[in-house]
C-alpha cells in the first residue's frame, strides 16, 4: 500500500515538540521554514519564511560560537522576516525586529530592529510609548 501525503510530511517531520503560541504567525503556512524544537517562542511573534530558528551544533564554526549547545528565546511582539537565520544561545528581546536575511548569533536588546550578517543594531525604539496617549 502507498502511503498518503500526509503520512509522508508527518514522516519527515518526525517526532517533533515544538510548542507555538497559538498568537504566533508563521506566514506562508512556514515553506522553508525550520524551527528546533527546542526554541522557546514569545507571544504575537511573526515568522516570514524560509528562517531558521535554531541550534548551533557542529564544530568548525568560528569558535567564539562553536558547539554552544543552546537554543533561542524570542520574546513577545518580535518580528522575524524572510531569510533570517536565529542561532545559537541568544536572547531576542521584546519588541525587536529582525530585517530579512540577517544573522542572528548574539542577544538582541528589547525594542530595536537588527539586520545583517552577522546582525546589529540599527535602530534603537527603546521608547516605544512616547506619543501614545
Amino acid at each position: 500500500m502507498k502511503p498518503s501525503l500526509i503520512q509522508k510530511i508527518k514522516y519527515r517531520r518526525g517526532d517533533i515538540n515544538l510548542k507555538l503560541p497559538k498568537s504566533c504567525y508563521v506566514a506562508h503556512g512556514g515553506i522553508g521554514t525550520v524551527i528546533s524544537s527546542r526554541v522557546i517562542i514569545g507571544n504575537n511573534v511573526y515568522i516570514s519564511h524560509h528562517v531558521t530558528i535554531g541550534d548551533i551544533g557542529s564544530k568548525g564554526i568560528n569558535d567564539k560560537y562553536a558547539s554552544i549547545g543552546g537554543s533561542p528565546v524570542i520574546g513577545d511582539d518580535v518580528f522575524i522576516y524572510a531569510y533570517s537565520s536565529v542561532l545559537g544561545d541568544v536572547v531576542i528581546g521584546d519588541g525587536v525586529v529582525i530585517g530579512a536575511y540577517s544573522l542572528v548569533l548574539d542577544d538582541v536588546p528589547d525594542y530595536c530592529v537588527v539586520v545583517g550578517c552577522p546582525a546589529r543594531v540599527v535602530k534603537d525604539i527603546n521608547n516605544h510609548n512616547e506619543g501614545k496617549g
